[in-house]
């Protein structure tokens, strides 16, 4: 048997390995007081069991019951308990240890897998190690449920901590050595007698959008046990006025998403309908017109497996984000084209915003708002010189005076502006461009008044701008991949109110009114969550679905479905 330091130093002090092995039982009964009467009786069997399968067993659990995933954590967990079992006793499985089978099983209420938290062999080990064996036997079931069952633990654990992926890879999400602490001493809690339900439960988000989807997701599994209604027929638009079998299908199926009350039967499409309808819409984020046309009955006709998909897509991700979020924030949501300033956890402010175009889509992104900048110019990215403005170039010779841009050649101390009319842009390609561009702050400059400036290995940024009429487009997928803002004014005066400043309105006008280009330091960096949310619940009753403008939900259910990784480094 191979040893852990801890272990050998035993050996060295006491001689013969025989020794060693009552030494290390006598460690477990006197010197460790903490762990429970149950616990201390365990034949030093199993604890055997358990330090081969940690040190020898290259995380394979004897048996072929899987791959333990928390490697790393279970050998910290286990050398300071001396190998001691928390789930189980020499007769077999604790109380606790059934609870925690129960509670993999109720994973899927958070849109998780319990095959992914080892339920199968779980479930089989539970029954078998209660079955008449030899002690060794017996031992070494004991061991492999302990083990699957810590493993499960601490998977399950950290999944509702911070998500069971890795939102830039899709690859294991691993904890941080905070969590890593956290994860053990939730561990430790139950092994002393604490249930594990509610301790893993307390790793999950505990605001209303999540727990809103989780009671969303068993109302849409409940929808699809029970069977899907008839389709809509395909056909012309419905409003309100028509009548027939087609509107009574409607009517079905709004009553099935929750908007229209079960008591209406008439097969005609009343100012009831037109309502329920509309709020049908709004909540799906389509043209709230009350008008039943193409896209609303694809919508309305997709099955109950569909949305039970958004869903689960949606909890990952908000798990993803962490928990809890800072009560004051600013949250970004690219799939619903708004920003929401929430202060004290209440949102305060609510603005549209145009986001990146489906080949320049925006990225997710965490990060702190440290800076504003007023009256800014606009450094035009090196990627829009080459795909945009020398084509434009080319074309127009006027181009530059046009849009108030200077043709700049050279950086720092070198740099020196350059007359277009002097330069022969036919000549020059996107792989041969000598210049870059900048405009000027001023009331065409295409950030606007104001932007607002995070770290991000991105470059993007939000910002005012002078186009206002394409805040009026349903899906504003428009801009380069940074942020646009209506009324970014707005949004920057309720910033700095947080930030301190005594009428931040005013303060910013006259600033912008200045014309001079000024960077305002926050003394708080507000936190900022540019994030991809295409469901969310607005409170326990209410969900809410985007379309998926950028096909990102795909990626993530598939990531969910594939095996899981392990935590270790």
């Amino acid at each position: 048997m191979t040893f852990r330091p801890v272990r050998r130093d035993l050996r060295e002090a006491r001689g013969p390995v025989w020794a060693t092995r009552g030494a290390v039982v006598v460690l477990a009964l006197f010197v460790m007081p903490w762990v429970g009467a149950a616990a201390r009786a365990a034949p030093v069997t199993i604890a055997g069991n358990i330090e081969r399968a940690l040190t020898t067993g290259g995380g394979q659990v004897v048996g072929g019951d899987g791959l333990l995933q928390s490697m790393d954590l279970l050998k910290q967990v286990y050398s300071d308990r001396h190998d001691i079992p928390g789930w189980v006793t020499g007769s077999g499985p604790r109380p606790i240890a059934r609870a925690m089978v129960d509670v993999i099983r109720a994973s899927r209420a958070s849109g998780l897998s319990p095959p992914d938290y080892h339920l199968a062999a779980l479930e089989r080990l539970v029954d078998v190690s209660l079955a008449p064996l030899p002690a060794l036997g017996r031992a070494r079931d004991l061991a492999r449920f302990e083990l699957l069952l810590s493993d499960a633990f601490l998977r399950f654990a950290n999944d509702e901590a911070q998500g069971r992926l890795d939102p830039g890879t899709f690859r294991a999400s691993k904890p941080s050595p905070k969590l890593k602490s956290e994860l053990r001493g939730a561990l430790r809690k139950v092994f002393a007698g604490a249930p594990p339900g509610p301790v893993i439960e307390g790793f999950a988000p505990q605001d209303t959008s999540y727990r809103g989807m989780r009671a969303a997701l068993a109302r849409y599994r409940h929808l699809a046990a029970s069977g899907e209604p008839r389709l809509i027929a395909a056909g012309p638009a419905l409003v309100e006025g028509d009548r027939g079998p087609r509107v009574e299908a409607l009517v079905r199926h709004l009553q099935r998403a929750g908007d229209m009350a079960d008591s209406y039967s008439p097969d005609v499409f009343g100012p009831e309908v037109a309502a329920a309808l509309t709020r049908y819409q709004a909540r799906h984020g389509l043209r709230a017109d009350a008008v039943a046309g193409e896209v609303t009955l694809a919508t309305l006709n997709k099955p109950a497996a569909y949305w039970i998909d958004r869903l689960r897509v949606n909890l990952e991700r908000r798990r993803e984000l962490g928990s809890p979020l800072p009560p004051t924030r600013l949250m970004v949501n690219i799939a619903d084209f708004r920003a929401t300033f929430f202060v004290g956890e209440k949102p305060q402010l609510a603005e549209r915003v145009i986001v990146g175009k489906s080949y320049q889509e925006t990225p997710e992104i965490s990060s702190r708002i440290g800076y504003l900048v007023v009256n800014p110019s606009w450094e035009v990215p090196a990627s829009i010189a080459r795909k945009e403005i020398l084509a434009a170039a080319r074309n127009n010779p006027n181009y530059f005076s046009m849009h108030d841009y200077e043709v700049l050649q050279g950086w720092g101390s070198n740099e020196k502006r350059v007359e277009p009319a002097d330069i022969d842009w036919k000549s020059l390609s996107a792989s041969n461009l000598p210049f870059h561009f900048r405009q000027p702050a001023g009331p065409d400059n295409s950030l606007g008044r104001v932007k607002f400036m995070f770290t991000n290995s991105h470059d993007v940024y939000m910002h005012d701008t002078p186009a206002r009429g394409l805040f009026d487009a349903a899906q504003r997928t428009f801009s380069h991949g940074c942020i646009r803002v209506d009324n970014a004014m707005r949004l920057a005066a309720a910033l700095l109110r947080v930030d301190s400043y005594q009428d931040p309105g005013l303060f910013l006008i006259k600033a912008a009114d200045a014309g001079d280009n000024r960077v305002i330091e926050l003394r708080r960096p507000i936190p900022i969550y540019i994030m991809y949310m295409t469901a969310w619940a607005k409170d326990l009753n209410t969900i809410e679905f985007r379309p998926d403008v950028y096909g990102r939900d795909a990626g993530v259910l598939a990531a969910l479905g594939a095996a899981p990784q392990s935590l270790s480094e």
